[in-house]
This record gives structure tokens, C-alpha cells and sequence, in this order.
């Protein structure tokens, strides 16, 4: 009979590359965004605060007819700043060195990873609060809501190339499933939705769970009256264009109203076709960026069709002229302050980045390693205490996010969180 062949010492390596294929599982956001690793850090490694590049796509606007008309190219870029470092430490003996991969992996490195996965969700979800999209969906009417999102995607040109997401919280996940219930047949087999409440994949969105999205931020309101945690508000403001028919800010007689965060709807402003500029049958949302006296500033500007910009996305019959003004009302989404609404996304990944650079390999360690996957680095230093007879284990993910196109993701604003 063979002698069984003893077990490989578990090496920084080793660990790394599983790290990362057991971070890659677990990632249900970060491992659906578009990732880029930067490979100017692999020899001399990176450090918080070094800042990448990264392109968008450049627009044209389409002559008509035979005439050349020249273009000036454009090019536009994101700034994206590695600013987070995301670890776990552990003191791991000789013994758990020793034992089987999976064995390891099982009781030390998934634990240990989970960990820094949900760190880096809770991070990178933090995005979520830079989109203005939104739809507001309504108990009774959930799926159908869900739905709109992936109108609104449209309407941006999201490209519709089966990488579609939806990330639910649970509530919301529960309501989906809910919803989808009529719109299957249990009888001849029964479907995901009624084995496992999963929606898998429906109406070309792929969904999953999860329980770090944030909930939404909005203007407090403390009135007892309404029963509904959110609420739409009318109000009228006055839209200044400017001298050149565009705007990202509103005059209020009272900007108190508003707080950085809150998200409204201009019924009165259609949006436009992003390539053709034709009037489409949604009306402009915005994000309020920042407050200044009477002064509020939104994202993003309003800027109308007849000024020929490639970035026109508004239809001028509702704008006001270069000297004048005009009022629009205002419906403004807002959180009552003692019922927080639930809060999914519905995206696409070009919506959303994560970067990730290597961290330096440093000398006088028992041993270090860095290893990649799918856009994503990974560091496991290593180090012996004598006087412990431990080794010193580290994990570290070096690692920026940015939003890139926040029209490519659309919010799903619940009503009261179910009871």
C-alpha cells in the first residue's frame, strides 16, 4: 500500500489565490461592477492615496446630410482615488498551516474573507447615494415599478447585453418574488421563485440579495399626519437658464426645504433621446449636491435640445429663455423621520468602478505574496513569532471606487418596510 503524501505547507500564494476565488463567490455587487486593476503598482506596489484615470466614452452628435461638419474630440475622464485598504489579521499556527487546503479554507480563510467582502460592499454601495434615477414603487404595484427601472435604463441607452442587475435588499426581494408569483405556471414544475424565493433572472434583469445597501438619505419630515414613509411633495421653484440655456442650480424662496441628498422629479422638463434628442415621455430627475442660502445645486444640469450640446437631455419648449425664468414644480422625494423606506439598485456595470493596485511586498517578512483575479489584488503577509509560536497573518485588498455613468443605475424606493 501507497504512503499517503503528507500535506503542502500552506503558502501566502496558496492562500491568496483562494482568498480571492472565495471573495470573487461572495461579492455580489463588487464582483458585477466594472473592475480594473492597475498594473503601473506591481513592482513597486501602490499606497492609499495614489489616483487612477479612467476614461468615458466619447459623444458625437450626427450630421444630416453631406455638408462635413468637424467635431472636436472630447475625451472625458473619472478621477478615482485608492483610498481604502480593506484586511483581516489572524494568528495561525503550524498546525493549521499544515492541514488540507479545503480544510483551511473552510474554517480560517472564508470566515476571514467574508469579512473584508462585506467591508468592500459597504464601501462601494455607498455609490449608490450619488444616482438620481429613481422610481418609487408602491406595495401593491412592486413588480411593475421594478419594471420602470429597467425603462429608465433604457431611456439612458444602458446596453442591453444580458449583464443587467438587479441587487435587492431582502424586503424587497420578498416583495419581487411576491409580485412574480402570478406570472408562473407551478403546476407543470416548479419554478425558482416558488422552491428557493429566488427570482434568478426575469424581464432581462439577473437579481441577487443584499443586505448592505444603505437606506436613503432625504429631507426629514416630522409630520404625523401621513401614515407613508415616503412621500412626494409639491413645490414650485424658479429655474434659471443662464446664459446659455443650461443649469444645475434652483432659486427657492426657502432652500431650507432641501438637504444635500434629496431626490425630485421636474414633471414639467422631458427628457430627451441621448443620441437623437427627441422629447421622450419621462420627465428630468436630479440629486441635490449642495445648499447655499437660497441657492440649491443638483445634478445633473439641465441643458436643452436647441443648443445643439452633445449633453443636451431636456426638451427647450418648457425652458426659459436666456433673459428670463420660469417656474417648475417640484416633486420632491422625502423621508419621514421616523420610517425609513427600503432602498434596491437596478444597474448596469458600467455604471459603477472598482479599482485595486498591489500593495508593496515588504522585506524582513517570514514570507508575502500578492496574486490577482478578475481585476482584483490580493496581499497575505506572513510572519513568525518565536515567542508565541504563531505566524502572523495578514490579508489586505488595496482598492478605490467611483461612479462612472450614474444614468446607467436606477433606485428602487420602497414604501414602509414590511411588518
Amino acid at each position: 500500500m501507497a504512503a499517503s503524501k503528507p500535506n503542502k505547507f500552506l503558502t501566502p500564494n496558496v492562500i491568496a489565490k483562494r482568498g480571492l476565488k472565495l471573495l470573487h463567490q461572495q461579492a455580489n455587487f463588487i464582483g458585477h461592477i466594472t473592475r480594473g486593476y492597475d498594473d503601473r503598482y506591481a513592482k513597486r506596489g501602490a499606497k492609499i492615496g495614489n489616483t487612477l484615470k479612467i476614461r468615458l466614452p466619447n459623444r458625437f452628435m450626427p450630421r444630416d446630410g453631406a455638408t462635413y461638419a468637424a467635431q472636436a474630440i472630447d475625451e472625458r475622464s473619472v478621477s478615482l482615488s485608492i483610498t481604502k485598504q480593506a484586511g483581516v489579521d489572524i494568528d495561525i499556527t503550524s498546525a493549521d498551516l499544515t492541514t488540507s487546503l479545503d480544510d483551511f479554507s473552510g474554517r480560517i480563510l472564508k470566515p476571514a474573507v467574508t469579512q473584508v467582502v462585506a467591508q468592500m460592499e459597504r464601501d462601494c454601495l455607498s455609490m449608490v447615494s450619488e444616482v438620481y434615477s429613481h422610481v418609487v414603487a408602491s406595495e401593491d404595484k412592486f413588480l411593475r415599478h421594478m419594471l420602470a427601472c429597467g425603462e429608465r435604463l433604457d431611456c439612458h441607452l444602458a446596453p442591453r447585453d444580458d449583464r443587467r442587475l438587479g441587487l435587492l435588499v431582502p424586503v424587497d426581494a420578498t416583495r419581487a418574488v411576491e409580485g412574480a408569483r402570478g406570472l408562473y405556471n407551478p403546476a407543470s414544475g416548479l419554478s425558482k421563485q416558488f422552491k428557493a424565493g429566488s427570482l434568478g433572472k426575469t424581464a432581462g434583469l439577473k437579481f441577487f440579495v443584499n443586505t448592505h445597501i444603505p437606506q436613503p438619505s432625504g429631507t426629514s419630515d416630522g409630520d404625523t399626519q401621513h401614515a407613508k414613509s415616503v412621500r412626494f411633495i409639491g413645490r414650485f421653484v424658479e429655474v434659471k437658464a443662464g446664459g446659455d440655456a443650461d443649469t444645475s442650480t434652483v432659486t427657492l424662496a426657502n432652500a431650507a426645504d432641501f438637504t444635500v441628498g434629496d431626490l425630485f422629479t421636474f414633471p414639467a422638463l422631458p427628457l430627451v433621446h441621448p443620441e437623437t434628442k427627441k422629447r421622450l415621455y419621462y420627465p428630468y430627475q436630479g440629486r441635490v449636491t449642495a445648499v447655499n442660502g437660497n441657492v440649491v445645486t443638483f445634478t445633473p444640469k439641465v441643458v436643452g435640445a436647441s443648443t445643439g450640446s452633445r449633453d443636451a437631455n431636456v426638451a427647450d419648449d418648457q425652458l426659459p429663455t436666456k433673459s428670463g425664468s420660469a417656474k417648475h414644480e417640484v416633486k420632491l422625494f422625502r423621508v419621514k423621520a421616523d420610517h425609513a423606506p427600503t432602498q434596491s439598485v437596478i444597474f448596469h456595470p458600467e455604471a459603477f468602478c472598482l479599482a485595486t493596485a498591489d500593495l508593496v511586498k515588504p522585506e524582513g517578512v517570514h514570507a508575502a505574496a500578492v496574486e490577482r483575479l478578475d481585476g482584483i489584488s490580493m496581499r497575505v503577509l506572513r510572519l513568525y513569532d518565536i515567542q508565541e509560536d504563531v505566524f502572523r497573518c495578514r490579508l489586505d485588498v488595496l482598492y478605490g471606487y467611483t461612479v462612472l455613468r450614474p444614468e446607467l443605475a436606477v433606485r428602487l424606493l420602497g414604501a414602509e418596510p414590511m411588518g
